[in-house]
Parts: structure tokens; C-alpha cells; sequence
């Protein structure tokens, strides 16, 4: 909804007086200035919005297009929202007004929640984050837009990745079809994680200056924050250098004058768990299709985990990694990712307290995620003996869920410590669901958002009780983009360390660069990232990350020289 400079300057003669149509909660409401050739140049106008809870934003315009300015906000409280102008052009400099916001069945923006996972707080329900990329959706032929967006929505989606463009620091026609597609998106209830670059140099080769970035991110700020948005730097951050330099201040920028803080990250090609230390990334973005990475990086950060993976092969193929992806604690958003599984994922963790569900450990023949004393998920692969899942001693509601078909079968309720079954076939892939029925409807009465405290592990990093080594690389010296050994030689032998996962990275801590990781397997060979470093000689402090069977988790590391 608008208000043009005619109605603002009314509004100015009547202070109290209402100056935009009322506006539901989380819609873009827009106030609009024309300007002439006469008003100075550059244009700078902003306004001071206060909340009917007194909470303060200064908002910034953003030029349309040629000679008209918007000053574009969504209210997140019913009531009546005020607001002064500030600008360099005198007649509108100092003008006040009022805006009143009608209450709405509107969730609300999402924040990270829970360690793990996320939650409208606004609101305080918890939030299913299920992802699809459409990375062109912004410049497709509007059709075939809606028409991607509906077939999405039908399969559970509730986010979509999508490409900015660099060319959206203009007030051209096409920005202002970007507005509409995403005030579609926003009816439609899905969360646009917005892309502003593929990688930091084609970033850095269209706005080369510090000056021209930070002009790049209040703009995008100020005319797509007020929507409902995630925020993705990059599409790749590892390609090339100085990537974390680059989303450093970019993110850091986004926090600073996003008035709806919302939740911040970048794609990477394996992981984004490099950039967390820098204080402004939210969640973290895995794009390996190996569960090993994410299954080990989540015990050590504590932050949403999203997967931007991409699936290949058979139908098959694709629906046990999806499953085996979901199962190392990360929020859906392959791309390839089946619709028929999509929609099963949805459905099925849309029936637990997904908001709390952690990995479980205690299970053999399978991956299982629970909250302990409540429900348990495992997921059997290749079903070859019993499944087993340890539990608090309860009665269970025992449910089979068929993936290939989605059917689901109630089996018989099981009470005890110890769930042994077979699956009810071998010959596919199965997920298993024990679920105490009532007693998640009596949480659901109880408790608003968390019914316990989740708790991070101390990792272990004391080398005498690492229960592994480093044995390769075992050169003082090592080159970028040679191909190197690397081993890790179990040296206590126990039923956990028999099936361990582990993560390879290297840092150059001096250069800036952040971690990158260059293998997930327990030994072999591997060319170092040739964007580890910019300076030579170096140190290389390599990183070796794991988890056992029962979830331990372990890190060693080891230096080395760096040459080029």
C-alpha cells in the first residue's frame, strides 16, 4: 500500500491523521516521494518509524525509479505505527504521519532457536524450514514462475533459493517485477533466501570499492528487507579469494541495518561452518552431499543447519541421500531433492517435535534423531538385520513409513528400554517412527516452544584421549594444489571407533581465508584448496574432526609449512 507525496503533506498539517490505508502485520507498507529536477543530488531521505511498542527504526528510500523515491516498511505489531521524515529536500524535510497496522494470521519472520533450529518468535511456533532452489525465478517468464512456485508449495516447500542479480542497484522495470514476485512469494507463506552474488569475485567485480558495497547493501536493504527474506551472500563463498573478507562485510553491514534482522549466511561449495566466527552469520549452509560433513560439524557449532546439497543419480539414489542428509541434523533444501520425499519429509517431521529433535547415537542398524523420553525417528537404509533404539523405558506407538510410497503402517505398541525389530521388508529402504501419542499432546498444552534445554558437548581435543592420528601428512612441507596423503590411524579400537566419521581442513589462520575442507574420508589423497593461502611461505595448521559411533566428538590438529 502507498502514500503519496501529496497525501504526506497533508499529513504534515494534521499530525495524528492517518497518511496509508490501514496495512495487515508483515506487508510492505510504502510511502512515495516525487522529486524534480530542482531538489538536490544526490536524494537522501529517511524516516524515523516508531511501533505501537515504542520500538524505533530509522528506514532509508530507495529511487523506484527515475525522479520517485520509496520509503517501503512492514509492520510487525497491530497498532499505530509513527513516523518523522529527514531529508535534503526541504519540502519534505520534518514531515510526520501515522500508519495504523491491522492484526493478521501471519507467523511471522523466523529467527534461529534452540541451537539447532528455528523458530517465529513474534509467534513463538516453531518453523519447518524446507527449501528449494530456483536460482532463476527472478528473471524466468512470470508463467512459468508461478507456475514453478505452485508445483514447490505443493511438494512442502516453504523456501525458495533465488538469485539477486548484481544489475538490482538500478530502479529499473525489472527490480520492480522482483518486488512483485516477492510480494507473491509472501502470500503464498514462502521465505525468499535471497542470493546477492554467485561468488566474492563476481561480487567484487561489479562494486570494486568499499563505498559502492556499502551502498549495494543499504539499498537491497531498504527495498527487499520488508519482505519475507533470509539473506545469502554468496552462492559459493570458497570460490576464490578473499571470500570471507567479502562476506564479512557484507554480512556484517546486513546486520547492522536490516531493522528485521533477518537471519544472515552464505552458500559454500562445502560448508559455510568456516565464517562463523566472525559475528554475523546465523546459520550455517552445507553444499556436500555426504552426510559425514554436516553429521560431524554439527556437534561442534551451535547454529541451524540447512543443506543447498545437490542430489544426483536415480530416483533411489537421490531419496536415501536426502533421508541420510536429513538424519545428520540439517533442515531440507537440496536441489534435485524428489517432490514425492519432499513432501514426505514435511509430513512426517511436521507429526514431531521437529523443533527439538537432536541426532541419537544409541541405535544400531540404522541413524536415528530423537527427543529422548518423547520420540524417536531412525531411518534403516539397508535393512539387513534388526534395528535397535534405545529409549527411556515408556510405552511407544510404533509406526513404519514406506519411503518410496509414503504409506505408513501402525504396528503393534512397544514398551520397554531397548526397540529390537526387523523392518517389515528387506528389500528397500525404511524410516521407523516410536512416538509417545500423548504424551506429545500434553507438551503441545504445556509448553510454548521447548519443552527441555538442549546442551552442546565439550569436544575433545587432549591428544592422549583422542582415540586416533595423524599419521599422513607426515612431510614438514606441503604444497598448494599438489596432492597430498592424509591418514588417521585408529590407535584404541572399541565398538564407537569402528564406524567413525571424520572431517580433513585446513587454515592458514594468518592469511584470512578461513578453514576449507579438503577431505571426508579416513584416508587417501587430496589436492589442497589453492585459496587457502595468499602469502607464501605459510603455516598450515591442519584439522582433523571427528565423531564416533556413539557421537563423541574428537579434533586434532597438526602444522605444517606452506609453499606454493
Amino acid at each position: 500500500m502507498r502514500l503519496t507525496v501529496a497525501g504526506l503533506m497533508l499529513a504534515a498539517a494534521a499530525h495524528a491523521q492517518q497518511v496509508c490505508e490501514p496495512t495487515p502485520v508483515y506487508t510492505p507498507c510504502e510511502l512515495v516521494f516525487d522529486v524534480n529536477s530542482g531538489d538536490p543530488s544526490p536524494v537522501e531521505i529517511r524516516a524515523e518509524i516508531k511501533s505501537p511498542k515504542f520500538k524505533t527504526a530509522m528506514i532509508g528510500a530507495f529511487e523506484e525509479k527515475p525522479n520517485r523515491w520509496v520509503i517501503r516498511f512492514s509492520p510487525t505489531d497491530a497498532g499505530e505505527y509513527q513516523f518523522r521524515v529527514t531529508s535534503n529536500v526541504e519540502r519534505f524535510n520534518g514531515k510526520t504521519g501515522s500508519a495504523q497496522a491491522l492484526a493478521a494470521e501471519h507467523p511471522g519472520y523466523i529467527r534461529p532457536a534452540n541451537l539447532h533450529h528455528w523458530i517465529h518468535p513474534d509467534t513463538l511456533r516453531p518453523h519447518l524450514w524446507t527449501a528449494a532452489a530456483c536460482l532463476d525465478c527472478f528473471t524466468m517468464e512470470r508463467s512459468a514462475f508461478e507456475k514453478q512456485v505452485e508445483e514447490l508449495t505443493a511438494s512442502g516447500a516453504n523456501h525458495l533459493r533465488v538469485r539477486l542479480g548484481l544489475s538490482a542497484f538500478d530502479s529499473s522495470a525489472a527490480n520492480r517485477e522482483i518486488d512483485g514476485r516477492l510480494r507473491f512469494l509472501s502470500e503464498k507463506r514462502v521465505t525468499t533466501d535471497l542470493i546477492l552474488a554467485d561468488t566474492p569475485q563476481t561480487f567484487s567485480a561489479a562494486y570494486p570499492s568499499w563505498q559502492e558495497r556499502e551502498r549495494f547493501a543499504g539499498y537491497v536493504v531498504n527495498r527487499f528487507a520488508p519482505f519475507d527474506i533470509t539473506w545469502l551472500i554468496f552462492n559459493d563463498w570458497e570460490d576464490g579469494k578473499d571470500g570471507r573478507a567479502m562476506a564479512r562485510e557484507i554480512g556484517t553491514l546486513l546486520k547492522k541495518h536490516d531493522p528485521y534482522d533477518h537471519p544472515r549466511s552464505t552458500g559454500a561449495r562445502m560448508t559455510s561452518a568456516s565464517l562463523s566466527a566472525d559475528g554475523w552469520m546465523d546459520y550455517i549452509n552445507i553444499g556436500s552431499s555426504l552426510d559425514a560433513l554436516p553429521s560431524v560439524e554439527h556437534q561442534f557449532f551451535t547454529r541451524p543447519f540447512v543443506s543447498q546439497a545437490t542430489l544426483k543419480g536415480s530416483a533411489d539414489e537421490k531419496r536415501k541421500r536426502f533421508w541420510n542428509l536429513v538424519f545428520s541434523g540439517q533442515y531440507a533444501g537440496m536441489d534435485g531433492t524428489p517432490p514425492d520425499q519432499l513432501k514426505l519429509s514435511t509430513e512426517l517431521l511436521g507429526r514431531t517435535r521437529f523443533w527439538e529433535l537432536e541426532p541419537w547415537f544409541d541405535v544400531d542398524g540404522g541413524r536415528a534423531l530423537a527427543v529422548n523420553d518423547v520420540e524417536y525417528l531412525a531411518y534403516i537404509e539397508k535393512p539387513s538385520g534388526p534395528i535397535e533404539v534405545s529409549t527411556e523405558k515408556h510405552s511407544y506407538q510404533v509406526y513404519w513409513i514406506d519411503p518410496a510410497t509414503g504409506v505408513s503402517t501402525k504396528a503393534k505398541d512397544y514398551k520397554g528400554e531397548k526397540f529390537v525389530s526387523e523392518a517389515p521388508d528387506k528389500s528397500h529402504d525404511w524410516l521407523l517412527h516410536l512416538s509417545r501419542d500423548g504424551r506429545k499432546e500434553g507438551l503441545l498444552k504445556s509448553y510454548k516452544f521447548e519443552s527441555r534445554q538442549n546442551y552442546t558437548q565439550e569436544i575433545e581435543y587432549d591428544p592422549a584421549k583422542v582415540p586416533f592420528q595423524i599419521v599422513e601428512p607426515s612431510a614438514a612441507k606441503l604444497s598448494l594444489g599438489a596432492q597430498v596423503k592424509y591418514e588417521a590411524k585408529i590407535t584404541r579400537e572399541t565398538r564407537a571407533t569402528r564406524d567413525m566419521m571424520f572431517v580433513w581442513s585446513g587454515e592458514v589462520v594468518a592469511d584470512g581465508q578461513g578453514y576449507r575442507v579438503f577431505s571426508l574420508d579416513r584416508s587417501g589423497a587430496a589436492n589442497l584448496p589453492r585459496d587457502l593461502a595468499t602469502k607464501f611461505p605459510g603455516v598450515l595448521n591442519v584439522r582433523l574432526s571427528a565423531i564416533n559411533a556413539n557421537g563423541k566428538a574428537y579434533a586434532l590438529d597438526r602444522v605444517y609449512q606452506l609453499v606454493p
